[in-house]
């Protein structure tokens, strides 16, 4: 896919769970939950520096192949019933470049300062 897609310069929309694939693919990343798109940006703006709590944890789970690491890995945990957080009251913020979170003045605020 990515030979094609660089040979003919296609996009695709690929959607996956599996985020080192889509690390690989990616240009772009979109995080969605319950239909809702929490978090934008380039793969190195998501990777490098995810803010919205779901995307941290969808990060976090993502096994390291160095067995030290591995066994050090610490997997943060989101439930968003328990969060506190409200999807529908959020708006997106730009951060830097094209990295876009959506979240409520207050929690992006929070969010940056961990």
């Amino acid at each position: 896919m990515k030979d094609i897609q660089q040979e003919t310069g296609t996009a695709y929309l690929f959607i996956a769970h599996d985020l080192s694939m889509v690390k690989y693919i990616s240009d772009r990343i979109g995080v969605l939950h319950l239909g809702h798109l929490l978090e934008t940006g380039t793969t190195e703006e998501i990777f490098s520096n995810p803010v919205h709590p779901y995307t941290r944890s969808l990060l976090s789970a993502i096994p390291s192949p160095n067995p030290r690491v591995e066994k050090t890995r610490v997997a943060e945990s989101y439930d968003y019933a328990s969060s506190g957080i409200d999807y529908h009251a959020g708006t997106l913020h730009t951060l830097e470049g094209t990295h876009q979170v959506l979240g409520t003045d207050e929690e992006i605020a929070r969010w940056l300062a961990k």
